[in-house]
């Protein structure tokens, strides 16, 4: 459909929307409005007659744009308006945001979280084997769709999808106002869910986000002592030489430490303590 210039005060923003708009994002953007024009119109649609309140168009994309507009009082703005229903309004925003490159790695997953939400309520649960096989197998397919028109790579939106699918809500809100690189969040994803919410529980409280990971260790890492550490260093060396030259030093250890030999042979290490 044809673009055309439409009233600012005529544009509804959904109160549905999945990402805010961030008003520092919008005032750059209406300093470089009023000095190169709009260069990509904003897309919105006609609100279905029963909205209230009520305005002619309902944004689908472009909340930044639109709010740049707003601050440079800007009467009217260019748009393409589009005949779509909720669901395909959905599907845009999500498509739109998920193409930001300035999207935090728990940003992309919630998209994805709520993109999976979507494809859920057009054709059912997606789950491995059973009935549902051939869902997953279109989930999949589905992804790699929307990874070609964002310009992504399937994997970074499955590596999404797993997070989303994992990461505890409780965890999830914590972490919202940080940036956690996408490999710390896959990590956490692969944790039970209770220590997920124990994580959350800590860092809620203020605690520093690999201080709570590392408290919630069931299995704590025992710190080595200096003895130890040069003990290993020893041992990975040795064990890095050729058989002929371990069995040179074995004979000069023999030679000039006999009683050490003798004790170790002695008192051999159990299998616990090797």
């Amino acid at each position: 459909m044809a673009e055309r210039d439409i009233p600012v005060a005529d544009i509804l923003i959904p109160k549905s929307r999945l990402r805010g708009i961030d008003e520092d994002h919008a005032r750059a953007r209406a300093v470089s409005m009023k000095e190169v024009g709009l260069l990509q119109a904003i897309v919105v649609r006609k609100t279905p007659p029963a909205t209230k309140p009520f305005k002619p168009y309902t944004l689908v994309f472009g909340g930044h744009r639109l709010r740049g507009a707003e601050i440079n009082q800007w009467k009217t703005i260019r748009a393409e308006i589009k005949d779509m229903t909720d669901l395909e309004a959905s599907i845009i925003e999500i498509e739109e945001n998920l193409s930001r490159r300035d999207l935090s790695a728990l940003d992309r997953a919630v998209f994805i979280a709520r993109r999976r939400e979507l494809h859920i309520k057009q054709h059912g649960e997606i789950t491995p084997g059973g009935d549902q096989s051939a869902n997953l197998a279109l989930w999949s397919d589905e992804l790699a769709d929307v990874a070609d028109r964002i310009g992504f790579s399937t994997r970074t939106l499955q590596r999404a999808d797993q997070i989303a699918r994992n990461l505890q809500p409780a965890l999830r809100t914590q972490l919202a106002s940080g940036d956690v690189p996408e490999n710390k969040l896959i990590k956490l994803a692969k944790m039970e869910p209770q220590r997920q919410k124990d994580i959350a529980k800590a860092v809620r409280s203020g605690t520093d986000l690999d201080d709570a990971i590392a408290a919630t260790d069931p299995k704590p890492k025992t710190k080595k002592s200096d003895a130890q550490k040069r003990v290993s260093a020893v041992l990975s060396n040795y064990a890095a030489l050729s058989a002929k030259d371990r069995r040179a030093i074995l004979q000069q250890i023999a030679r000039d430490y006999a009683k050490d030999v003798e004790w170790a042979l002695a008192n051999p290490l159990d299998a616990e303590k090797a």
